[in-house]
């Protein structure tokens, strides 16, 4: 399955108006099974399908471990470490069709601001006590330059 990477319209106007710092800010990653990507969406609010807590995976997602770095070349870059929820010993994961990266720095969902939806490009779903990931591209989530 080919995996493809969305950004929602208001990223970049977010970061414009200082809506997002991608430095200083927590961003998450949240599992879902079933959300349409939709540009138009701009707050978690928006974002249907969320996996509820269970069975390893905690509703809301994990904490990005993110960097935002400029190269020798000028190539700025944003990248997080992989991340992983281990599944109990008697669990599932899944399924999911996705993950939503968004900025929860403000805690509330109107105001957690959307960037990316990734797409699994068809329905994920891990075992009793093995671990379902997200490895990130060793190039980063995005490059400028």
């Amino acid at each position: 399955m080919a995996v493809t990477v969305n950004f929602y319209d208001n990223f970049i106007q977010d970061i414009g108006l200082q809506r997002m710092n991608l430095a200083t800010d927590t961003f998450k990653v949240m599992l879902v099974n079933g959300y349409v990507f939709n540009k138009g969406h701009n707050s978690k609010v928006n974002i249907s399908g969320e996996l509820g807590t269970a069975d390893g995976y905690t509703a809301g997602g994990i904490a990005l471990n993110q960097s935002w770095t400029v190269d020798g070349s000028s190539i700025t870059k944003f990248d997080a470490d992989d991340v992983s929820w281990t599944v109990t010993p008697s669990g599932t994961i899944g399924p999911c069709t996705g993950a939503v990266i968004y900025d929860d720095t403000v805690t509330s969902p109107t105001a957690d601001r959307l960037m990316c939806y990734i797409d699994f490009g068809g329905a994920e779903s891990t075992g009793p006590s093995t671990e379902f990931k997200i490895i990130f591209d060793s190039n980063g989530l995005f490059t400028i330059g």
